[in-house]
C-alpha cells in the first residue's frame, strides 16, 4: 500500500463484513439480548489476540521486490525452533482453506441471498439473478486481484468510506427500530456487573 489510509481501508474491508453483519445478527436472533454482552467480552479478548499477533508478526516482515510480505508463517519461521517450523506451513495451508470456505463462500452466499431478496418481486427467476450477482462479483474481484495490490488498495480507499457510513447508518437504524430492547440489554449488563 502506498499510504496508511489505504492500509487502514484494506483492514476495514476485511473487518466490516459477514462476521459482523450476518454473524452478529444471527447470534442475537438465536440467543437473545444476552448475546450482546458475550460479544463484547469476546471482542475484548479478540483485540488482545490481535495485538499479540501484530506485535509478533510485524517485526518478521520481509521486503521482497519493493513490497512487504509477512504473516504468521514468516513469524513462525523466524522465531520458532526448526521442530516447530511446519506450523508456519500448516497455518498458510489452513488460511487458504479458510479464505475459500469461511471467507468467500459464506460472503458470496450472503450477498446473493440479500440481492435475491431485494429483486425477488421484480423478476420471475430469482436464482438466475443470484447467479448473475455472483458472476459479476467474481469478475470484479478477479480484475482487482490480477491488477495487483495497488488496484486493491485504491479500490478499498475509494469504496470503504461509503460502506463504513452505510454500515453505521444501518446499525443505527436497527437500534432505533428496536429501541424497546435497549433496556433489556442494559439490564443484562448491570445484572452481570453487580455480582
Amino acid at each position: 500500500c502506498d499510504n496508511s489510509r489505504a492500509a487502514m481501508c484494506i483492514a476495514l474491508a476485511a473487518t466490516i463484513g459477514t462476521g459482523n453483519i450476518v454473524g452478529v445478527s444471527g447470534a442475537i436472533a438465536l440467543g437473545g439480548a444476552g448475546v450482546v454482552f458475550w460479544l463484547a467480552i469476546s471482542s475484548v479478548l479478540a483485540m488482545i489476540i490481535k495485538y499479540i499477533e501484530i506485535y509478533t508478526v510485524v517485526p518478521s516482515r520481509k521486503l521482497i521486490d519493493g513490497e512487504y510480505r509477512g504473516g504468521a508463517m514468516y513469524a513462525a519461521r523466524k522465531n520458532l525452533k526448526k521442530a516447530y517450523m511446519p506450523m508456519g506451513t500448516a497455518f498458510a495451508f489452513f488460511t487458504v482453506l479458510a479464505a475459500f470456505g469461511t471467507g468467500n463462500l459464506i460472503q458470496m452466499n450472503t450477498g446473493a441471498v440479500a440481492f435475491k431478496e431485494i429483486f425477488i418481486n421484480g423478476f420471475q427467476a430469482p436464482e438466475e439473478i443470484s447467479l448473475l450477482f455472483c458472476i459479476a462479483c467474481a469478475f470484479i474481484v478477479g480484475f482487482l486481484l490480477l491488477s495487483g495490490v495497488g488496484a486493491v488498495s485504491k479500490f478499498c480507499e475509494r469504496l470503504i468510506p461509503f460502506t463504513l457510513i452505510l454500515y453505521l447508518a444501518a446499525g443505527a437504524f436497527v437500534i432505533t427500530v428496536n429501541y424497546q430492547n435497549i433496556f433489556e440489554v442494559l439490564y443484562i449488563y448491570i445484572l452481570f456487573f453487580s455480582f
